[in-house]
């Protein structure tokens, strides 16, 4: 589960963002699949491009042990979710399903690509996260 590679992510078609601040999930890897009523904005051709960009620009970091996600992002390949993840910036760790497999990846979240990213999903849910990101 910890072997996933941001860099891997193919060309994507389009993004979701989802708000899953108010997501319950017994396992870290259960947020995005509980998440499906929940608010999402979609992104789709080169406007999906940034959110790529950052997200396999991601470096390693150091994990905390928790996971409190505000955010969640499904990345659209060939009109199907090809990977979804929830994304924690405070505990610097996602956690989601590629291709069916379960995923993790710790990051640093001081970096430039997870504040851009952070900054990205901001702007298209149409929320500012304070103190929980």
């Amino acid at each position: 589960m910890d072997d996933y590679d941001p860099n891997s992510l193919p060309h994507v078609d389009a993004i979701e963002v989802v708000d899953i601040r108010r997501v319950d999930a017994n396992r870290v890897s259960q947020y995005m699949q509980n998440a499906v009523d929940e608010t999402s904005v979609w992104v789709d051709g080169e406007s999906a491009r940034p959110f790529a960009d950052a997200w396999r620009a991601l470096t390693p970091g150091q994990s905390a042990r928790c996971h409190v996600p505000p955010i969640g992002l499904r990345f659209i390949v060939d009109g199907t979710v090809y990977l979804e993840a929830s994304v924690c910036w405070r505990c610097n760790n996602l956690f989601g399903l590629c291709g069916g497999a379960e995923i993790s990846y710790a990051f640093d979240s001081d970096s430039e690509p997870a504040k851009k990213l952070f900054a990205l999903a901001q702007e298209a849910i149409g929320i500012e996260i304070v103190g929980d990101g």
